[in-house]
């Protein structure tokens, strides 16, 4: 309950904080009893409406992205088949313990160096890459939540952008040893 009365105090500090000098009404803006009732009304308007926020006040330590990454994995685990399908275009080694896939999109420099990188990392790492373009396979694309190349997914999370090899590495290391 503390980090919650923290939290509303922090609010009304903020906005009297934001009063515009150069307007006077808003100079003395939680100075009326009037005004504090209505900001106290719309947080109390704002906590009933959003519960979420109290629970994450009392208990800071929840993971606010969960629901997401559950969603995540639960898309990769849907289309596992489809991206370690031993028809793809891949390289690496052909029954390597982990399978990377990656999406990209013809005339793509980042596209080109996170592949270069990737290659790279299968000469010294038990990995198989395959590749998608996303154009050409938009339905998997989309069902992997793909908008944009290059779109790598891993076992259990996606990396969208050209990502540098050693964190690339960080994400094999760590993928090999679950």
């Amino acid at each position: 309950m503390i980090r919650l009365t923290a939290l509303c105090s922090a609010l009304i500090c903020a906005t009297t904080a934001q009063a515009d000098p150069h307007n006077p009404q808003s100079r003395n803006a939680l100075h009326s009893p009037d005004s504090r009732s209505v900001l106290h009304g719309e947080i109390r308007a704002l906590l009933l409406n959003e519960p979420a926020i109290v629970q994450n006040a009392l208990n800071p330590s929840a993971d606010p992205y969960a629901d997401e990454k559950t969603s995540d994995r639960n898309a990769i685990r849907t289309n596992r088949a489809a991206l370690e399908a031993a028809n793809r275009t891949a390289y690496g080694a052909p029954n390597a313990p982990l399978t990377i896939a990656l999406f990209t999109t013809p005339n793509c420099p980042d596209c080109r160096q996170m592949q270069s990188d990737l290659a790279a990392l299968a000469k010294t790492n038990p990995i198989r890459i395959t590749l998608f373009d996303l154009e050409k396979d938009a339905a998997l694309a989309r069902a992997m939540g793909a908008t944009s190349a290059p779109y790598t997914v891993f076992p259990d999370t996606f990396l969208n952008g050209q990502i540098p090899a050693p964190v690339l590495q960080r994400y094999i290391t760590k993928a090999l040893t679950k």
